[in-house]
């Protein structure tokens, strides 16, 4: 499901919903993955989704899923310094060189 809106129209309690929805009807939380443009929607779902919130779902940027990707890929040594040291050329240089993770 894509939803695109302009600012403040319930982006992200459509989606929050939309996730509640699928968690009632069997979905595994392991096949949830909702990507938001900020931090702060993702946060915000997760808040909403309070007690639904489940271990296993990914709700988050699409920057966070290029860095589990490559964190499960075996590059976290080098995504991990990236990011803390907010490098984030370096972190793209490592998306370009690593492709199959992403």
């Amino acid at each position: 499901m894509v939803v695109l809106a302009r600012a403040a129209v319930g982006k992200t309690t459509c989606l929050t919903e939309r996730v509640r929805y699928w968690l009632q009807n069997g979905v595994k939380p392991s096949e949830i993955c909702a990507i938001t443009f900020t931090n702060l929607a993702a946060n915000e779902m997760q808040v909403r989704l309070a007690e639904d919130y489940k271990s296993g779902m990914f709700i988050g940027t699409i920057h966070a899923l290029a860095a589990r990707f490559l964190m499960m890929g075996g590059y976290g040594e080098q995504v991990g310094r990236a990011i803390n040291d907010e490098k984030f050329d370096e972190f793209f240089q490592v998306i370009k060189k690593h492709p199959e993770c992403v």
